[in-house]
C-alpha cells in the first residue's frame, strides 16, 4: 500500500521543571511537557513514527523520546475527515502555548523514549488507556550516572499479525556488522487498534522534567532540559 512519510531533520525542545506527562488514580492527570506534533489524521492510516534523541540528564525522571495522543474525532459532522495529504508539523507548543496538547484533549496516550531513573537512564515506554502504565529497559552501553550525554533511536509502527494488529514499541540498536540495525522489542501495546478506526492520532516528540524548580534550580543543573530530535519521520498510508 502506498505511504506518506513526513520527515524533520532536527528538531530542539527547551523543557523546564515542572512538567510531565503522566496520569495516576485517584485524581492526577497531567499534561504539561513541550511537545511537537503532526496535524490530527485518522489513526487507522498510521503507519510508523521514528526518531533519535538526546540529552543530558541530572535529575530524576528527566526524559525525552516520541509521543502518540489519540483523541476522538474534532471534525464537525458533514466534514470531510483529514487524510494523508493533511498530514503536518504543528507548530511546537510548550505548555499551554497555542496549539497545545492538553491532558482534557489527549484522552489516551503512548509516549516512548529515555527516562533517567533510579540513577541511570533506560528505555522507557508509557501506555495510558485510562491510567498510564510504565515500563523500563537497559538502555546498552549508556553511562549509569547522572551529567553523561544519552542518545537513543525508538520506534512505534503498527503490526499485522495472524492474531490481530497491535502498536509495537522497539529500540533500533546498531548490530554486530557494519550498517547492521537490530530490532529491540520493549512492549507491544493491543487496545490501541481496539478503540475505533474512527479517532484520530497526533504524532511527534516531547520532553519533560518532572523535577520541580527547588530541585532544578541547583547550581549544578540550571532549570531547564534540553531535549534533541534527529530524523524524525511519521509515516502513514495514502
Amino acid at each position: 500500500m502506498p505511504t506518506h512519510t513526513l520527515t524533520a531533520r532536527s528538531l530542539t525542545l527547551t523543557t523546564p521543571p515542572a512538567t510531565d506527562i503522566w496520569r495516576k488514580p485517584p485524581t492526577h492527570n497531567v499534561f504539561t511537557s513541550p511537545h511537537t506534533l503532526t496535524t490530527a489524521v485518522p489513526l487507522h492510516i498510521f503507519r510508523r513514527a521514528r526518531a533519535t534523541l538526546s540529552f543530558t540528564p541530572v535529575l530524576q525522571y528527566d526524559q525525552g523520546g516520541l509521543l502518540l495522543a489519540l483523541s476522538r474525532p474534532s471534525t464537525p459532522p458533514g466534514a470531510s475527515a483529514p487524510t494523508a495529504s493533511d498530514l503536518a508539523w504543528a507548530a511546537t507548543a510548550p505548555s499551554g502555548g497555542s496549539g497545545a496538547v492538553t491532558a482534557d484533549s489527549a484522552q489516551k496516550w503512548i509516549k516512548a523514549g529515555v527516562e533517567f531513573y533510579e540513577g541511570a537512564p533506560r528505555l522507557s515506554v508509557v501506555a495510558c488507556d485510562g491510567w498510564a502504565d510504565w515500563s523500563v529497559a537497559p538502555l546498552p552501553d549508556a553511562v549509569a550516572s547522572a551529567s553523561a550525554p544519552v542518545a537513543a533511536t525508538v520506534e512505534l509502527r503498527r503490526e499485522v499479525g495472524s492474531s490481530g494488529v497491535s502498536l509495537w514499541v522497539v529500540a533500533l540498536e546498531k548490530g554486530a556488522g557494519a550498517g547492521e540495525v537490530r530490532r529491540r522489542p520493549l512492549r507491544e501495546i493491543c487496545w490501541v487498534y481496539g478503540i475505533g478506526e474512527e479517532w484520530e492520532v497526533r504524532v511527534g516528540v516531547y520532553g519533560a522534567r518532572p523535577a520541580g524548580k527547588e530541585d532544578a534550580g541547583r547550581e549544578d543543573t540550571g532549570e531547564e532540559l534540553v531535549v534533541r530530535f534527529e530524523d524524525a519521520e511519521v509515516e502513514v498510508e495514502v
